[in-house]
């Protein structure tokens, strides 16, 4: 025997649902899914927009034969560069199939480390950039209060508002987790 609401919300009582209530709870439940659906499919974008998914156009400190040649190879993504050029194995092997030097990878895997911090735009590159940050490199030789600092002055250079301390604390310290030896 199956209980259902009979035109009441008090008491269950047995007999047969009402069209209404039946169509509303059903259009409750596709909605829902809907929603949270589209929430998932749109974090998950801008997640992967902001970090593996950024384009390897993106770096300053890349030439246009280099560029053309990563991307015959492949490579259209700073994460994908960051996997293949994980170790000084793989950097010597990338070297040799764009015909670069590894001074030149280790150059773009050390920018497209800083392309991938937490909450870095275009904005925060040009931040950088106007800050004489080009790579992980320039963040891990400058001590946090000097890192401020810059951050601050390059701000007010280009007529932004400085990111927040925790914002500048965190790419600091993650910064310094992605140090490689």
């Amino acid at each position: 025997m199956i209980v259902w609401y009979v035109n009441s919300k008090s008491a269950p009582e047995i007999g047969v649902p009402s069209a209404h209530w039946a169509s509303s709870r059903i259009w409750y439940r596709i909605v829902s899914v809907v929603l949270i659906s589209a929430f998932l499919v749109l974090f998950l974008y801008n997640y992967l927009r902001k970090s593996v998914l950024r384009p390897i156009t993106e770096l300053t400190r890349i030439e246009p034969v280099y560029l053309a040649r990563l991307q015959k190879q492949g490579i259209f993504t700073t994460g994908l560069l960051l996997e293949v050029s994980e170790t000084p194995a793989r950097r010597r092997y990338l070297a040799d199939h764009v015909d670069a030097s590894t001074n030149d990878v280790s150059t773009w895997r050390d920018e497209a480390l800083m392309l991938n911090l937490a909450s870095f735009g275009a904005d925060e590159h040009l931040l950088f950039a106007q800050a004489g940050i080009e790579g992980l490199r320039e963040i891990l030789d400058l001590d946090l209060e000097a890192f401020k600092a810059r951050l601050a002055r390059a701000a007010g250079q280009v007529g932004m508002d400085a990111p927040g301390d925790l914002t500048m604390t965190g790419w600091w310290d993650q910064a310094r987790t992605l140090e490689e030896e």
